[in-house]
This record gives structure tokens, C-alpha cells and sequence, in this order.
């Protein structure tokens, strides 16, 4: 007896994230209605289904879709102005800031389509907005390039040290709800939403307390910042702005805050007990020279059982968009700072480019490992370049992480839709949405005064 299904992926080895993380060889997924059916050997499930698609890559390397957990897209034609522009604060008040709020909801669609589709390319099949102001674009452009992710409306009432654009906390709220009310569970769910709090030095007590209760009113967690420095803990060697956010009831809505930076130790124990996620973004802290990978706690919270993902951030800040590099950098980075060989690794890198970064955003009851029921997440890594060899599949996921990168990625799918077929974006057409993002970026730079300027002279 068969069973008809829409799709059957086969591959060489398919690491399925499953709890006792098991790879299969030989292996397959089958794909009904969006969602897996079945994960098992080829020849089992190639007997048992009867799918209307098969995809077959004796020499492939089959994975849960990789999830980017803050991101910018909102940012994305940015790319090439930050280039070696001093600090943080400098950057974001010179430029990101003036971006922002200088282009149109258009503009802000057509950067955050470009931006999904080199996300979608490299082998990312889930983004967190790290909080935008054209909330709408951001979630339109995902909506139509086919990815999945969580957006949210970007909340600040006071202009803190990056002197973000402020608005009154209940226009700031009613806003946010607005977006949740809008979005939440759109696009048969492949599209959530999320209040925010931009950073703890941006945001007053009043709003933190609003968006607490509307978030426990509409079942939805908090997206954030939240940059630990060494200097910050008091006497009692807590962090004040950790201790803030528990007193109001912050750590308590499932919040997934990026960058972390340097927390003390209880302040370490707080977050694991609350069930934060955190999300390490070493791309952005290694181009701009932040001080996370020397200083920070990543290593701790991982340690600590805290859900840790991974992150691109902005592709103008990290410069780019690919998951498989990020994982590299996180594996690798962490020892050369702690002088130990064995920190992170390549495993644990994947585990948070996958299931940790599943549960970093509350979503691990559907994505974030190949096993029956889950969302069709999924990548197809093709391991036959050079970077793979010798024998590409005998340790796939270190070969993966220490030696590839998202050029390797043959196919993509996303809630069972093919979305990267033989290495082509399918749901739209790329030279028109190259020629597209390049005019648009013309035209903001124009009118706001910005240029990609090269360091030695171009005649």
C-alpha cells in the first residue's frame, strides 16, 4: 500500500536534529500539505510514497532550514556605506538612523525582498526582524519571496545612545499591536509577529510595562537588543538593565534579545531560568570591532542551557547573508578568544543555526529538525565541490560548517515549496529584482546624500 505525497527529497546523508541528533545515510524526507510526513532510509520511503516530485542527490547533505534569528532587511541597501565607519554609535547616528526614516515603505519592500532572497539562496528559510519601522514592507516582501519569519514593529520612546527616531509610548504600542493584529499567523503561519523593545537605554520603564501587558494579551513574545559591556554590573554584581527588565516583567514573554555582549554570572543563571533566548551575531561584533567575541558570555549562555541562535544582523553591518559563514565564525572565533580548542565547535554551531535557534524563537514545535509533523523546512547542500573533499559526507556536519558555505546550497524548501531549485531562486525572477534593488538604491542615496565610497582611489 503507497500513500501519495507532493514531494520526496533523497540524499547521501540527512541530518535530522531530531533529539538524539541521528544522521541518515542514504535517507529521505517525505513532503505532504506543507509539512513532513515521514524522515527515514531512501528505499523505505521511496516503497511506501508515491510523491508527485522527487528530488535525488546521492551526494547531498539534506538539513533543517537554517534560521537567521536578527536581522535587518530593512537595511539591506545600506550595504557598502558602513564600510570601515567608526563606531557603532557613529554608524547608527550618521546613517542607519537617517535611512530609517528616509525611505518609503517602496523602498523599505524592495530592500527587504532583496534582502530575503540572498538569505533564501544560502540555505535560510526563517529570519527574526530585528524590528523595523516599515513593519508592513517587511512582512509583504516575505510573504511574496517565500520565506518564513517573525516581524515586529520597531519601539523606542527615548533616544538613547544611537539617538533612534522616538514616538509616544502609546502611539508606540498601538502601532505594535497593529502589527501583531495584521500579521500574526499570516501566510498559513509561515509569518508571526512580535512586540518589541529596541534597547534597555531606549526604552522608559511606562513602555517596557505597556508592551508586557500587550504581549501577554495577544500570546506573543518581545524581539530586542541587549549589549552587555564589562563596566555595567553594580556592587552586587548584577547587570542593571538585567535586573530591570525582571522587575518588569520583560524576561517573563519569552524575549529573544541579540548581541548580549558581557553579562555576570547570575545575571547568565537569570537568563537560562527564564527561558530567554539569546542570539550571537559575531559577523557585525567582528566587522565593527564591538568586543563580543573577546569579552562576551556566548560561550556561558551556551553552558547554561540558554536557547542561543545565530544571526546575521544587517547585511550592511555584517556585510553578508549567509548562515553557513556565521556558523564558522561562531565555532571557531570563541576558541582563539577563550585559548581553547574545544569551545563551541562545529555541532554546536549547526545545533544554533537550526533546533537552538528554533527555541531561541519559541518555534521548535515546528521547525528547526527533520522529524514527522514539523514544518517542510528544509536544504539541500550539494557536496561534491572541492570544499567538500575527500569524502565529503564522512563527517557532514563538520565538513559543512569548517569548509562550505551557502555557494554549496542546490535546493531550498519552505513550507514544502520548492523556493531555490538547482541553485535558482523560483519565486522571483533575479535579474529583475537585481536591476530593481541597484535603481531603488540610486535613488535613496540620491535624495539622502549617501555613496559607497572606496577606500583607494577608483580613476
Amino acid at each position: 500500500m503507497t500513500a501519495p505525497v507532493d514531494l520526496l527529497v533523497r540524499a547521501g546523508a540527512v541530518a535530522t536534529m531530531n533529539p538524539e541528533r541521528e544522521i541518515l545515510r542514504d535517507g529521505a524526507v517525505a513532503v505532504a500539505r506543507g509539512r513532513i510526513v515521514a524522515v527515514g532510509k531512501a528505499r523505505e520511503l521511496s516503497a511506501e510514497f508515491v510523491p508527485a516530485r522527487v528530488i535525488d542527490r546521492p551526494d547531498g547533505l539534506l538539513t533543517p532550514g537554517l534560521i537567521d534569528g536578527h536581522n535587518h532587511p530593512h537595511d539591506y541597501l545600506l550595504r557598502g556605506v558602513l564600510d570601515d565607519v567608526g563606531d557603532v554609535r557613529e554608524r547608527a547616528v550618521k546613517y542607519v538612523g537617517p535611512f530609517d526614516y528616509g525611505i518609503t515603505p517602496e523602498e523599505a519592500y524592495v530592500s527587504a525582498r532583496a534582502n530575503f532572497a540572498e538569505m533564501l539562496l544560502n540555505g535560510t528559510t526563517c529570519f527574526c526582524d530585528a524590528a523595523s519601522p516599515d513593519t508592513d514592507a517587511i512582512a509583504q516582501a516575505a510573504v511574496d519571496i517565500g520565506i518564513r519569519g517573525i516581524v515586529a514593529r520597531q519601539s523606542s520612546d527615548v533616544a538613547g545612545p544611537f539617538q533612534a527616531k522616538t514616538f509616544g509610548a502609546d502611539e508606540i504600542v498601538d502601532r505594535a499591536v497593529s502589527t501583531v493584529e495584521r500579521w500574526n499567523g499570516a501566510a498559513d503561519g509561515r509569518i508571526r509577529a512580535r512586540l518589541a523593545l529596541d534597547f534597555p537605554l531606549s526604552v522608559t520603564d511606562d513602555l517596557c510595562t505597556a508592551v508586557v501587558g500587550q504581549a501577554e494579551a495577544l500570546g506573543v513574545g518581545i524581539v530586542g537588543h541587549f549589549h552587555g559591556l564589562p563596566g555595567d554590573p553594580r556592587a552586587d554584581g548584577r547587570n542593571p538593565q538585567v535586573q530591570r527588565y525582571e522587575s518588569l516583567g520583560v524576561l517573563s514573554r519569552q524575549p529573544v534579545f541579540a548581541h548580549i555582549g558581557w553579562l555576570p554570572e547570575e545575571d547568565v543563571a537569570v537568563f537560562a531560568r527564564n527561558g530567554v533566548g539569546a542570539v550571537h551575531c559575531p559577523t557585525p561584533a567582528m566587522f565593527g570591532g564591538v568586543g563580543t567575541i573577546a569579552h562576551g558570555c556566548i560561550p556561558e549562555l551556551v553552558d547554561a542551557g540558554v536557547a542561543v541562535g545565530l544571526g546575521a544582523d544587517a547585511a550592511c553591518i555584517s556585510r553578508f547573508l549567509d548562515l553557513v559563514r556565521v556558523m564558522y565564525l561562531a565555532a571557531c572565533a570563541h576558541r582563539d578568544a577563550r585559548e581553547d580548542p574545544l569551545v563551541i565547535g562545529a555541532h554546536k554551531a549547526f545545533e544554533m543555526a537550526t533546533i537552538d535557534g528554533a527555541r531561541a524563537l519559541s518555534w521548535q514545535d515546528e521547525i528547526g529538525s527533520l522529524e514527522p509533523g514539523k514544518r517542510a523546512d528544509l536544504v539541500l547542500f550539494d557536496t561534491t565541490g572541492p570544499e567538500w573533499q575527500p569524502n565529503g559526507l564522512a563527517s557532514p556536519i563538520a565538513n559543512l560548517v569548517y569548509s562550505a558555505s551557502g555557494r554549496s546550497v542546490h535546493t531550498v524548501v519552505v513550507d514544502g515549496r520548492v523556493v531555490v531549485d538547482a541553485g535558482n531562486l523560483t519565486t522571483a525572477d533575479p535579474a529583475a529584482l537585481v536591476a530593481e534593488t541597484n535603481r531603488t538604491t540610486d535613488e535613496v542615496f540620491a535624495r539622502l546624500g549617501f555613496a559607497v565610497r572606496p577606500k583607494w582611489p577608483v580613476r
